[in-house]
């Protein structure tokens, strides 16, 4: 079982990731009780609109914010709040508190980062409000097209998508390259490479986290991908079988991709190292049964994605990398090797070096469907061997 808090709201999670079981419990009052409301919602969302846990739990968030805006509006208790006031104009006056109050949270000062948070809140209410009404809980034009309270219609090519016309429009979406992401250098990976090897007292919990930060830098994988990967796939007698690395297939990958990676060889006998002398005992101690191969020091289960975050939040942080920098960034450092070594290579061996190649080797070697995604790091590359 996991949980999630923020605000007046916890959302206790329990289940697999296919199957998730959500219980909203609200904090606002001097009794804590269970929110129907918003645990019908979550259920409806994870089992019906097949939606992921952390999509969920987000947009639960939103609306608690939503409705928590009016409360203030209408001074009402949360047993006493109603909805018959819900119109374009109510969805107004929130946008332009969350104007204001999401330059202060982002983590990243460019408008595009924060409108994006503006829209997934407005989104999340106006999928809330069409929920509402589907079920029965406010009168039949709340939402819909005119004259319905608030307009929303559906797009005629998709028709199970909606167009919200109160969302802001993307700043600076469209065909333009986008920045890199931040990449760390040298210094900064040395800083937490030293910070990884003694945050802890446990021999586990620095080797753990250490081969975390060595599998998104020397593989790209993904967080999640990371969190899902079971300790099978690194048995010694496989690995006595392979040469030069081993291929490995994440349970979870975005978009339900069911691509391979290349482990080296030297990576994967660290892991398997790992497993036979530090997680196989800790699992036995701490009764987990887990087949995943990533465990909490605190409980045993398998290590979640958020929490991989969290320490390596922390790590960053001492590390002086950016804000907001966490465990993703391993990934930016390898995208960035690898283009260096496919550039290399290619001039070494006398291949093309076009863009469109050098992106669509490198991009298949991340698991992106979109070569362009790369370019980026291209541009970089060319900056970088150009000042040296």
């Amino acid at each position: 079982m996991a949980g999630s808090f923020k605000g007046d709201v916890y959302i206790s999670i329990s289940g697999n990731t296919n199957r998730n079981n959500f219980i909203v419990y609200d904090l606002s009052g001097p009794v804590v009780r269970v929110h129907d409301e918003f645990t019908e919602f979550g259920l409806h969302l994870t089992r019906d609109i097949l939606l992921a846990r952390s999509t969920v739990v987000n947009r639960i968030y939103s609306v608690a914010r939503f409705r928590k805006f009016l409360r203030s509006r209408s001074f009402a208790t949360e047993k006493e709040l109603e909805y018959e006031n819900l119109s374009d104009e109510t969805l107004k006056e929130f946008r332009s508190v969350l104007e204001i109050d999401a330059p202060k949270r982002a983590k990243r000062k460019r408008k595009r980062a924060f409108v994006g948070t503006i829209n997934a809140c407005l989104s999340a209410v106006y999928d809330w409000v069409l929920w509402l009404q589907d079920t029965g809980r406010v009168p039949d034009q709340t939402i819909g097209v005119f004259p319905a309270a608030i307009q929303a219609f559906r797009n005629p090519k998709k028709p199970t998508q909606w167009f919200k016309p109160l969302l802001l429009p993307r700043a600076g979406r469209g065909a333009r390259s986008k920045p890199m992401n931040f990449v760390p250098n040298d210094e900064i990976k040395e800083a937490a490479l030293d910070h990884l090897s003694t945050s802890s007292n446990s021999e586990y919990v620095c080797v753990r986290n250490s081969l975390i930060q060595r599998l998104a830098e020397r593989v790209g994988l993904r967080r999640d991908s990371i969190a899902s990967l079971v300790a099978e796939s690194f048995k010694r007698a496989r690995l006595e079988a392979a040469k030069h690395s081993i291929d490995v297939t994440p349970p979870r990958q975005k978009n339900g991709y069911e691509d391979s990676f290349d482990v080296p060889i030297d990576l994967a006998y660290e892991v398997c190292s790992f497993i036979e002398n530090l997680r196989d005992p800790f699992a036995e101690s701490k009764g987990s049964k887990a087949e995943e191969l990533f465990l909490s020091f605190r409980n045993g289960l398998p290590l979640t994605p958020s929490s991989m975050t969290a320490i390596f939040s922390k790590v960053m942080k001492a590390a002086g990398g950016p804000l907001g920098a966490a465990l993703h960034i391993w990934r930016h450092r390898f995208t960035q090797d690898e283009l260096d070594r496919e550039m290399a290579f290619r001039r070494r061996e006398g291949l093309f070096t076009s863009d469109a190649d050098v992106c669509a080797a490198v991009s298949r070697r991340l698991g992106h469907a979109n070569p362009a995604s790369i370019k980026p790091y291209l541009d970089s590359y060319y900056t970088r061997t150009k000042r040296a």
